[in-house]
Order: C-alpha cells, then sequence, then structure tokens
C-alpha cells in the first residue's frame, strides 16, 4: 500500500505486521504504530510520535519533537532537530546528530549518543550508557552498567549515577576549575585535572565554583579526566 499526502494534514498509522516506510513529508502531526515490524522514517518535518512493539526502527533527517514508546527494538536516530522523548523496556539505542534536548526511561539494552547538542536527562536500568561529543548538561542514571563520555562539554551541571558499574568521563571543559563531589562504596576514585592526579577511596570533594559534577557508584570506579 502506497500513499500520497498532501502537505500540513495530520497523519496517522496503525500497522501489525511488516515494513513500513514513511518519508518526505511536512504535517501538523504524524503518529506512527506498529505491532512487529520494521520501520523506516527519513526527511519529516513534524511532531513525531512513534510506537513499535518489536522490530527495527530507523530515523534519519526529522524536524520537531519525537517521542518514541518503544517495546524490543534496534532503533538508530540521525540528524534529529527537536526534543526527543524515549521510553523502551529492552532497546540497543544509537543516537547522532541531534539538536535537542534528550529524555530516557531503557530497562536494558544499549545507548549510545554521537554529536548531540542539548540536555540529557536519561535511566538505563541494566544497560551501559556510551557518550561521545555531547555538549550540555546531564543527569544519567544505571542501575547496572558503565557510563562512558569522551569530549564531554558541560555547560553548568551534571549527574552521573550507576549502582553497579564504573563513571569514565573525559571533559573538554577544564577540569581544574571545576568542582566535584565524587563518592564510591566498593570501588576507587580517579581524577585527573591535568597538572594534578588525586586518587580517593570512598569520596572526594573539591569545591572551585562554576561548574559542578557529581557522580555516585555504589560498586565501581570513578574516573574523571
Amino acid at each position: 500500500l502506497t500513499l500520497t499526502i498532501p502537505e500540513n494534514t495530520t497523519l496517522k498509522v496503525n500497522h501489525d505486521y511488516g515494513n513500513m516506510e514513511v518519508s518526505n513529508l511536512i504535517t501538523t502531526m504524524c503518529d506512527l504504530n506498529a505491532d512487529a515490524s520494521n520501520v523506516k522514517i527519513s526527511n519529516i518535518t513534524a511532531p513525531l510520535n512513534v510506537h513499535v512493539d518489536y522490530g527495527n526502527v530507523q530515523l534519519d533527517k526529522t524536524v520537531g519533537n519525537l517521542n518514541l514508546n518503544l517495546g524490543s527494538c534496534n532503533v538508530i536516530c540521525g540528524n534529529q532537530n527537536g526534543d526527543v522523548n524515549i521510553k523502551s523496556n529492552n532497546c540497543n539505542l544509537s543516537m547522532g546528530g541531534v539538536t535537542g534536548n534528550i529524555t530516557g526511561d531503557v530497562e536494558s539494552g544499549t545507548n549510545s549518543f554521537l554529536d548531540i547538542t542539548g540536555n540529557i536527562k536519561f535511566n538505563a536500568g541494566y544497560s551501559n550508557i556510551k557518550m561521545i561529543n555531547v555538549k550540555g548538561d546531564l543527569n544519567m542514571n544505571a542501575n547496572s552498567g558503565n557510563i562512558i563520555g569522551e569530549k564531554i562539554e558541560i555547560v553548568s551541571t551534571a549527574d552521573f549515577n550507576t549502582e553497579y558499574g564504573n563513571v569514565d568521563i573525559d571533559f573538554v571543559n577544564d577540569v581544574s576549575k571545576m568542582s566535584f563531589e565524587l563518592k564510591t562504596t566498593y570501588g576507587n576514585i580517579k581524577l585527573n585535572d591535568g597538572v594534578n592526579s588525586r586518587n580517593a577511596q570512598s569520596d572526594l570533594i573539591i569545591e572551585r565554583g562554576g561548574i559542578k559534577i557529581s557522580s555516585v557508584t555504589n560498586s565501581g570506579n570513578i574516573i574523571i579526566k
């Protein structure tokens, strides 16, 4: 089934099984629902709601707020301009080239963020979080997983918390001018500000004003550089 629709209409699709592709649209609202499907979305300008229970979801060149409500899916999202909200039970998530704030709650799977400009508030139940080239304020939580960041630029504050996992963050910011509150129950803390390397067990608190970083782990190491 192939449909061509006029601009500035509302599109709502309910789909059970099979492939679904939606592309090249400017609409007032795009609402896509599928049970078990491979969904491909590209070049869409509209507030976008996507609900998929099982399948692969690929998004590229989307403009507008994006809501993802997913069951067990593999998701690739690139070139998104607008805020993103994600909820999933089991999701392998890859987001790249996003300009906008991201909020998420994912129970299990893998989570990666590449080239993001915007704040991120993300809860990962039993999964790892990996970030590369991210600029914004961050609130990252993992129950059982590692939180790893490279080329991270914080605007004002960041929190990295995990129960059973390591926190390893490499900042673009000048670490020697940042404040830290780092705590671990069963692990080690290492802070390298470019001049000094500080090692501690249980907690390390440094008050300098400016950007504030906090991190708490139960059973894991904290490395800041």
